[in-house]
């Protein structure tokens, strides 16, 4: 589209929302799980640049990282269950931060487990602690 055009032009200026499900693992090397949170990386990349370029043009985009999260996530991945918050309380979570900031983690211990380490220690370090908590959390028939 040229440079200065809407997205609607012709409609009444409304809003509209994109949420991205991101991960804490983004924030982060995870062995044994590096496709995923490369992956996520991305989409937390991709979707604080939206925030930013579709603003103007009324779409809000939010990055929502929920840490460990009740659902069937980690039998789908192979993964032992541990606790995490409720589905709920993640949705409105993300409900309460669209159009306010480009991404959010949902709680704060998520948020400590994702930002403290990265500012206290090497990344080399961090991937070998990710590595031992994930291990730890694996059934050994899919390590």
């Amino acid at each position: 589209r040229p440079p200065g055009a809407h997205l609607f032009p012709s409609s009444p200026r409304r809003r509209s929302g994109v949420v991205f499900r991101g991960s804490v693992a983004g924030r982060q090397p995870v062995p044994l799980h590096g496709v995923y949170s490369a992956t996520k990386s991305f989409d937390q990349l991709l979707g604080e640049s939206l925030y930013v370029e579709l603003r103007k043009d009324g779409i809000d985009v939010l990055v929502l990282e929920p840490g460990t999260t009740e659902t069937e996530f980690h039998e789908v991945a192979g993964e032992i269950p541990h606790a995490g918050q409720s589905a709920s309380e993640v949705v409105e979570i993300a409900i309460s931060a669209v159009g306010r900031q480009p991404t959010v983690i949902a709680g704060w211990l998520n948020w400590a487990r994702a930002m403290v380490p990265s500012r206290i220690l090497p990344r080399s370090l961090i991937a070998y602690i990710a590595r031992d908590i994930v291990k730890n959390r694996t059934p050994i028939e899919n390590r």
